[in-house]
């Protein structure tokens, strides 16, 4: 049976009491193999203001829903991070998700967020990573120097 790739249709819905919410819906395919359309609440009007913005954030759900699709659209840094932070983070020990999320926070998303997988090449990460300016302690335990230097064991 062949898939389609889900685009899924993202709405402005209004509300009476309550600020106007962004509602993205889509079909899941249920263990029976009917299709039910589905809808998920993205987020206020105040989060996202512009309908760009509430695409953005659904681009990460949006690549779960076509991970099986062969012709499923390119995908962006932001959309794998986010997707990495919602389903592989929560996993790891609670350290090591707050210097993961720190490091994605503060360095891969203001630099890589926005651009599509395929552009991305490892001659201008590596080079991106030359420039980058860290403290001393950082630049010895990633090379290894401080501890040969102090007679330490070299790896």
């Amino acid at each position: 049976m062949q898939r389609r790739y889900q685009y899924g249709s993202l709405t402005r819905k209004k509300r009476i009491r309550h600020e106007d919410t962004w509602e993205f819906r889509f079909y899941e395919t249920a263990l029976d193999g009917c299709r039910r359309r589905r809808a998920r609440i993205i987020g206020t009007v105040a989060q996202y203001r512009t309908r760009a913005a509430a695409l953005r954030a659904i681009e990460s759900f949006r690549l779960g829903l076509n991970l099986e699709h062969r012709f499923a659209r390119p995908v962006t840094v932001r959309a794998l991070v986010d997707r990495y932070v919602e389903q592989e983070l929560p996993q790891r020990r609670y350290g090591t998700q707050q210097g993961n999320l720190s490091t994605l926070k503060c360095w891969i998303l203001p630099r890589w967020g926005d651009y599509l997988l395929e552009e991305v090449r490892p001659f201008a990460v590596e080079k991106w990573l030359r420039s980058l300016r860290l403290a001393p302690k950082g630049d010895e335990r990633r090379t290894g120097i401080g501890d040969q230097e102090r007679g330490g064991r070299s790896s």
